[in-house]
């Protein structure tokens, strides 16, 4: 009776550290996760912030203005008959 006892203490044991090794790893991993997770909001950030000062208003003026460009007061757009006209072959 000791014995099954001690045997089932000692496989207990074992297995604990087993699954402390387990979630220590899961923790490891989701920490990592975390870090890259703070570095790709960073990145999209500045490439959100590039994105929108490529649209900016004195910057295009400038762009215009290099270009010759005037602005349009009534400009002209193209008009289709259809709606949906690349879905019509369906």
């Amino acid at each position: 009776m000791l014995v099954c006892m001690v045997c089932v203490l000692v496989v207990s044991a074992i297995g604990l550290v087993f699954v402390y090794n387990r979630f220590a790893d899961i923790d490891r991993d989701l920490r990592a996760s975390k870090e890259e997770f703070q570095k790709l909001e960073a990145k999209n950030a500045k490439l959100r912030s590039d994105l929108l000062s490529l649209f900016d208003s004195a910057r295009l003026a400038t762009f215009a203005s290099a270009y010759s460009l005037v602005r349009e007061k009534n400009p002209a757009y193209i008009e289709t008959d259809t709606q949906w006209q690349f879905a019509s072959g369906w």
